[in-house]
C-alpha cells in the first residue's frame, strides 16, 4: 500500500506455532512493544537510509528529488526522534549491521547485552 491509511476489515490468522514476520520502522513504539517475541534491527548509516527511502518512495512522492527532500526534512528527522524516545537497537533482540545488504555482519545475537 502506498498511503499511510489504515487498513481494516481485512484480517488473517495463523498457526499458534507460525512465524510472522512484520517490517516497518516505528513497529517497536510503546504501545506496540510487548507484542513481540524478538525484534531484529538492521542498523544502517543515515546517508544510506536517506538513499534507500528517497529512491524507493521516489515515483509516489513526486521525483527523486521531491523524494529526496521529503525524507531529508520529514521522514528521518521522525527517525531520530523514534531512536531517542525508543532506543530501537538496544531493545531488538538481534542486531545487524546492514549498510551494504551484500556483506551484513551479525552486531548481537539473542541474550547478548547491548554494547553502547
Amino acid at each position: 500500500m502506498s498511503t499511510d491509511e489504515t487498513i481494516s476489515g481485512a484480517t488473517a490468522t495463523a498457526d499458534c506455532d507460525a512465524i510472522i514476520v512484520f517490517d516497518g520502522t516505528f513497529l517497536q513504539r510503546g504501545q506496540l512493544r510487548e507484542l513481540w517475541d524478538d525484534v531484529i534491527w538492521l542498523e544502517v548509516d543515515r546517508a544510506t537510509a536517506l538513499a534507500r527511502g528517497a529512491a524507493r518512495d521516489a515515483v509516489s512522492l513526486g521525483g527523486e528529488a521531491a523524494a529526496f527532500a521529503a525524507f531529508a526534512s520529514r521522514y528521518m528527522a521522525a527517525c531520530d526522534l523514534s531512536t531517542i524516545e525508543e532506543r530501537p537497537a538496544e531493545r531488538a533482540s538481534i542486531v545487524i549491521e546492514h549498510t551494504d545488504p551484500m556483506a551484513p555482519r551479525v552486531i548481537r545475537l539473542p541474550g547478548e547485552p547491548a554494547s553502547d
